[in-house]
């Protein structure tokens, strides 16, 4: 735990070393899911509201149903949509993504390995951005019923197109660190800090965002 706190408080501290702008937000999440036709089939649901660091002024809004199909045990694929507005001032901007997820276990270890690709319609460009999405995930348990998971995880975005907006090649970084509670069968609750390092419009920007994430599986 104090290796953790560590990594945070080194974080956390870096832009204020260099000339890079940096911001807080408070990124919260409720997901829900449901197998259905032989559980070979998932749907989901995702609201993800982004708010200043007072969990009050919204700064962006993610609305996020998806369709899984389970292709094996260790893989879906998934197909969704995105509705992802920016307030103050207010931009409209819809996506259709897809995924494929593999999910692994090695010894007490938990994988996740997900790539997703995104269609991007953002209100104040005439054209379509693709961006990849590449994340891995770990969680690794720390009481012996592994109901309270340590959870690291990486993920990289990189546009392939250039736009009116958008050029091809980096956009951001996330680095997630944090613990994941499981409350029951169905509901597990994650939270933690997340490092965000992106170019916006060729400048460096960091985000340093709180976490906190409700998982229902119905």
């Amino acid at each position: 735990m104090k290796k953790i706190i560590l990594i945070i408080f080194i974080l956390f501290n870096a832009s204020k070393a260099c000339a890079i702008s940096s911001e807080s937000y408070a990124w919260s999440t409720i997901t829900v899911e449901k197998d259905f036709y032989h559980d070979k089939f998932i749907a989901y649901f995702e609201i993800h509201p982004r708010t200043q660091i007072d969990f009050i002024d919204l700064h962006r809004l993610v609305i996020r149903p998806a369709l899984g199909y389970r292709a094996n045990k260790n893989t879906v694929l998934w197909l969704g949509y995105a509705w992802t507005p920016i307030f103050d001032p207010f931009k409209q901007e819809s996506r259709i993504w897809q995924s494929i997820e593999f999910k692994n276990k090695y010894k007490k270890l938990d994988i996740d390995n997900r790539t997703r690709l995104e269609e991007r319609f953002i209100e104040d460009s005439s054209d379509m951005s693709l961006r990849l999405r590449h994340r891995l995930k770990f969680a690794y348990p720390i009481v012996q019923d592994e109901s309270l998971k340590v959870v690291l995880s990486e993920e990289l975005f990189i546009y392939l197109n250039d736009t009116t907006n958008k050029q091809p090649g980096f956009d951001q970084n996330r680095l997630f660190i944090g613990l994941n509670k499981k409350l029951n069968e169905a509901v597990s609750l994650e939270g933690g800090y997340m490092f965000r390092y992106s170019l916006k419009q060729g400048e460096d920007a960091i985000n340093h965002n709180l976490i906190l994430n409700l998982n229902i599986n119905l």
